[in-house]
C-alpha cells in the first residue's frame, strides 16, 4: 500500500467496504475475515477506518512511503463478542 498523500508522507485518507467482486490496483490490498463466525466484515471496516492512523504508522520509507502487506499481520485489532461487532 502506498500513502495517499504523496511522497514522504505517512497517511491513510480512506479505506472503503466492499462486497462482492472488485478489482484492486496492485498499490491496494484487500482484508477479509478467515472465519465469519469470529470477525464481522462490517466490524473489521469499522475498526480500521476508525484507527488510519495507527495503520499510517506501520509504513515505512523517505520518498515513496508504503506498508507491506504483511504488515498488516502485526497490527492487533480488538475482538469482542460477534454479537457486539454487529451493533
Amino acid at each position: 500500500m502506498i500513502s495517499s498523500s504523496g511522497h514522504g508522507k505517512a497517511s491513510l485518507n480512506r479505506i472503503h467496504y466492499c462486497e462482492g467482486q472488485f478489482a484492486l490496483a496492485d498499490l491496494l490490498v484487500a482484508l477479509k475475515p478467515l472465519d465469519a463466525s469470529e470477525l464481522d466484515a462490517r466490524f473489521l471496516y469499522r475498526i480500521l477506518d476508525a484507527r488510519k492512523a495507527e495503520l499510517a504508522s506501520l509504513m515505512r520509507g523517505a520518498a515513496n512511503v508504503s506498508m507491506k502487506p504483511e504488515d498488516l499481520a502485526e497490527f492487533e485489532i480488538p475482538l469482542p463478542p460477534l454479537e457486539e461487532q454487529a451493533s
